[in-house]
């Protein structure tokens, strides 16, 4: 009787909170993404609609599937340790728009600039012809490529500091999904927007396959380890997502995959996650002050000066002979010490 109504009372608290959120990212589109006389980018409107009811849903269909002592919930309302804090702080930046200030300050505006040309009409049009039952799953597909590639770059030394901020998360809750760097935002918002307009994808297209990568991806950052089985049909799923996020060095530069593991297993960095996954530790080994010290702005603005510094030192390092020779880009785990995670 008790699970039945605790079944019962997790599916009210579904629908609660998704059309709750779904008014909250209403208002936040009206607000941020959807200004008149200014380009829009489909995704981001995608984002703003779709991001807060998906969050909803990912914590609610969470909480019903493992249970609340293991729920991220549970976690952001009971005891909230400094790493779920950090998280709620995040979400307080993306929600007040004030990290994507913070991306377009840092940026200098190049975001906003490339943003514009591409909304304007750059790229091919091989796509904007198609129906949506062919464009939708191409631009999935097309996308989940691109996010493979973008994702390893950002393992790179080049980007690692700046992604660095994402992988501190020290316990997997759903909030994980926003808890970026804000220059790192910024330049996913222009790739997200790239990719598609690239081959020419309708806004319609690029709005709806958003919406559906936008549902998936707080799930990749839940509890609900259970889904493993699904790993073997090419579906990223929260326990092997865990694994990308594992501190030891035998997890580093695995499963860059965050919709399919398609392309981690064509390219060989596939890892099958264990019967152990829950014990996997996951986080960052960095220097003091630069993660979960409950000060974001103080976090963004010390990842920013070590993101600076190794853009500065690999650039530079590019121009020796020997680095043109190499011609490849080294992974966090290769980075100097303090860098990365070691």
């Amino acid at each position: 009787m008790f699970r039945t109504h605790r079944g019962a009372a997790l599916a009210g608290l579904i629908v609660a909170m998704t059309a709750l959120s779904y008014i909250a990212a209403l208002a936040v589109a009206a607000a941020t993404g959807l200004r008149e006389g200014l380009p829009i980018n489909p995704f981001e409107t995608a984002l703003a609609l779709a991001l807060l009811p998906s969050v909803a849903f990912a914590l609610s269909i969470e909480a019903l599937a493992v249970g609340w002592a293991r729920s991220s919930l549970r976690k952001l309302l009971v005891g909230g340790s400094a790493s779920s804090l950090n998280d709620i702080a995040y979400v307080a930046l993306y929600l007040t728009g004030i990290g994507r200030i913070i991306g377009i300050v840092g940026l200098l505006g190049a975001g906003l600039w490339l943003e514009h040309h591409v909304s304007a009409g750059a790229g091919l049009s091989i796509a904007g012809a198609w129906p949506l039952w062919l464009a939708v799953p191409a631009l999935y597909l097309w996308g989940s490529f691109w996010g493979y590639w973008e994702h390893r770059f950002e393992h790179s030394r080049w980007m690692w500091s700046l992604h660095a901020s994402h992988h501190s998360a020290e316990e997997f809750n759903v909030l994980n999904v926003v808890r970026s760097h804000p220059i790192e935002w910024a330049l996913n918002d222009v790739a997200n927007l790239l990719v598609p307009a690239s081959l020419g994808f309708s806004p319609e297209a690029i709005a709806v396959t958003g919406a559906i990568f936008i549902f998936q991806t707080p799930l990749l950052h839940s509890n609900w380890t259970g889904l493993a089985w699904l790993e073997r049909f090419g579906v990223i799923t929260p326990a092997g997502h865990r694994l990308h996020h594992g501190v030891e060095a035998r997890f580093h530069d695995r499963n860059f995959g965050e919709a399919l593991n398609i392309w981690d297993r064509l390219f060989g960095t596939y890892a099958a996650p264990g019967p152990d996954i829950d014990a996997v530790k996951i986080g960052v080994d960095a220097p003091a002050g630069r993660h979960n010290t409950l000060d974001p702005f103080r976090e963004i603005w010390l990842q920013t000066l070590d993101w600076l510094t190794a853009v500065r030192r690999e650039a530079a390092a590019a121009l020796t002979p020997a680095a043109r020779r190499a011609g490849s880009l080294p992974s966090h785990a290769q980075c100097p010490a303090g860098d990365g995670r070691e």
